[in-house]
């Protein structure tokens, strides 16, 4: 990387993250792991010999488009900024080098499985029950969307580092769970949403 762009930069928060998101898409589901292992043992003295280029474009296959509002803001904001903020850029090269292939696919698969570590799908399903199955779902989509503007509004690569993701989680579980108790009726929730996406953004940008 110093050939390429004149300094070097500590990426060990950012393998951190690369490396959970290695092992949920490869590993968890994994019949023959051990032969994953090697193929990615290959993959990386391969890289440890070849000079990634941090100066060339990153290409889509295609605009990206998700149909979860969290994973459409998020993965829209990172299309955007992909080529012009450097340490994004950096990020998904080093992202897309050790997952060679289709650039679109993995990036899609990336956002998907942040989504699932700061969001566990099995509690966030059990909010907003006593809403109803319509009013809980558009509930639970506001707050997901202004969880994911709050995240780009901080935009540093830092809102992928590990010890932010905890923090994250944290925060979105009490926040959340503190609505599922305070409010019993979606009318009330729907009468304050200003209100809500305000303090959630606020306890957000205060993690950094």
């Amino acid at each position: 990387m110093n050939n390429t762009v004149g300094f070097t930069t500590d990426f060990k928060k950012c393998s951190s993250i690369l490396s959970q998101y290695i092992y949920i898409k490869d590993f968890v589901t994994c019949e023959h792991p051990q032969f994953k292992m090697v193929d990615y043992f290959e993959h990386f003295n391969f890289l440890q010999i070849s000079d990634l280029d941090f100066t060339y474009p990153i290409t889509l296959e295609k605009s990206f488009e998700h149909v979860d509002p969290f994973c459409n803001t998020i993965g829209q904001y990172w299309e955007s900024i992909i080529n012009i903020d450097f340490e994004w850029h950096v990020f998904f090269v080093m992202l897309f080098a050790v997952q060679p292939g289709n650039n679109i696919q993995d990036f899609t698969q990336f956002i998907e499985i942040i989504k699932s570590l700061i969001i566990p799908p099995t509690w966030y399903r059990e909010q907003f029950a006593k809403f109803g199955d319509i009013d809980r779902q558009i509930a639970r989509d506001f707050l997901t969307t202004a969880l994911a503007e709050a995240m780009v509004s901080v935009g540093k690569v830092d809102i992928v580092h590990e010890d932010k993701l905890i923090g994250i989680l944290e925060v979105f579980r009490e926040y959340v769970e503190h609505l599922n108790t305070w409010y019993e009726y979606y009318d009330d929730f729907n009468q304050n949403l200003a209100e809500i996406k305000h303090n959630l953004e606020h306890k957000i940008v205060n993690l950094f």
